[in-house]
């Protein structure tokens, strides 16, 4: 079972992972000291207050899947499908941190959903350019209203990924990070890492969500890690980042997050 898994996946991962003294990588190492443990913003107040009124909305509707692996099944109540797939607070301040740190110009996100994580990155680095894909009108609508009312300039593209993808990476300059969260399957993952290798900065990163989630997630990870091209990766459990630029040898961690 897929709940199985994961967990036998997180116990392997507390046994293998490593704190900042046991990474002998320096970008690595400041990652783990500094760049993911500095203070948060109360500016992330907004995004608390817009959770906390997404759970309390008990509308509904007919929802569409776009892609197999989908954390949320059959559930067409709101409330439920923020509480089960939206980013909660860890991971939606991986992300900020994470752009807080390298502070990306053009971001593309797989997976828009209610537009939380989208929040998270925007308040990382207000001058990004953020683009959003999410294959459900309703969700994507909901993302939309919260991001006008910001007054954040953020691109919503509603539709597939396999549709959409190609043709937002030839609108907008290289990127500097990707954050694909959806459509959670081995081949669809790779597919799309693959399709984002000739639109990425020199110094770009893409960022997995739920890397350990299924069998199938475990291993599309597991063949990034120990593909040549890719040199340096990084193991969060929850996030999987690839570092798509260049270097001298090539690197894994597994880390305590």
């Amino acid at each position: 079972m897929q709940w199985i898994h994961a967990v036998l996946q997180r116990i392997l991962h507390i046994i293998l992972s490593k704190e900042r003294h046991g990474v002998h990588s320096p970008l690595v190492y400041q990652l783990m000291e500094r760049d993911l443990k500095i203070p948060l913003s109360t500016d992330l107040n907004i995004i608390d207050g817009y959770r906390k009124q997404l759970l309390n909305d008990h509308s509904t509707w007919t929802s569409i899947d776009h892609g197999a692996g989908s954390r949320l099944k059959s559930s067409k109540l709101l409330s439920t499908a923020v509480r089960r797939a939206s980013s909660n607070r860890k991971k939606g301040n991986f992300l900020f941190r994470w752009a807080k740190r390298f502070q990306p110009c053009t971001v593309i996100e797989l997976g828009t959903h209610v537009g939380i994580g989208t929040a998270y990155l925007q308040l990382g680095n207000l001058n990004s350019q953020i683009t959003t894909l999410e294959g459900d009108p309703f969700l994507a609508d909901i993302a939309q209203t919260f991001f006008r009312d910001q007054h954040w300039p953020i691109h919503t593209v509603v539709g597939s990924f396999d549709e959409h993808l190609e043709s937002t990476l030839k609108s907008i300059s290289p990127f500097d990070l990707v954050v694909i969260d959806g459509n959670h399957t081995r081949d669809a993952t790779l597919r799309y890492v693959q399709m984002l290798l000739p639109h990425a900065s020199p110094d770009a990163w893409i960022l997995l969500d739920d890397i350990h989630w299924s069998k199938d997630m475990s291993t599309a990870w597991s063949e990034i890690v120990q593909n040549p091209r890719y040199l340096l990766t990084l193991d969060f459990y929850q996030y999987g980042a690839i570092f798509l630029g260049k270097r001298n040898q090539k690197e894994h961690f597994v880390l305590k997050w």
